[in-house]
């Protein structure tokens, strides 16, 4: 004799998918976008952090230049302005803002070398730093890949120590 689903139990999940559905139409048709002023230089393969409600954008790729150039948009005001640049151009780096601090890792370089450095941006003043280097060079390295290309890596720094950990290692397949 086979299980037989409840009438209930559809009901239910019939009721929920119409509850969801509804939601994202609602949803999607209430966002609305606008253009705002556009980032003085174009480039991909940035990375950014908020700082003061401010919005960071480092280095990245413009045709086939490395950039270190360092911009900085303010949402109250609609407007871009230059910060100091970088210590070491390149792009495909990730950004994170702690303790006042934004800190921009890994990334490629004016060679096409992946880098395992670690600079460190103070926003109030405008000037750069240099922290304990990464394990590994890796691109992106928040979420990001390493050399081999198949590994995804998770890495977390210690502040307290001038050391990395790497939490895991998974394999894709």
């Amino acid at each position: 004799m086979k299980p037989r689903i409840p009438l209930f139990f559809l009901i239910t999940i019939l009721l929920l998918v119409s509850v969801l559905m509804f939601a994202q139409h609602a949803i999607a048709t209430s966002v609305t976008w606008s253009a705002k002023a556009p980032m003085p230089t174009a480039r991909t393969w940035i990375s950014a952090a908020v700082y003061g409600g401010e919005i960071y954008v480092f280095g990245g790729l413009s045709n086939t230049t490395k950039l270190a150039t360092v911009e900085r948009y303010n949402p109250g005001t609609n407007t871009w302005d230059s910060r100091a640049a970088m210590p070491t151009a390149r792009y495909a780096t990730s950004a994170v803002t702690l303790n006042g601090k934004i800190y921009v890792l890994g990334g490629v370089n004016a060679s096409n070398q992946i880098q395992n450095i670690v600079e460190v941006y103070d926003p109030v003043n405008n000037t750069w730093s240099t922290a304990a280097s990464m394990p590994t060079g890796l691109i992106q390295p928040v979420g990001g890949r390493n050399q081999i290309w198949r590994d995804i890596v998770s890495i977390r720094r210690s502040l307290a120590k001038t050391r990395w950990k790497i939490p895991f290692c998974q394999k894709q397949t």
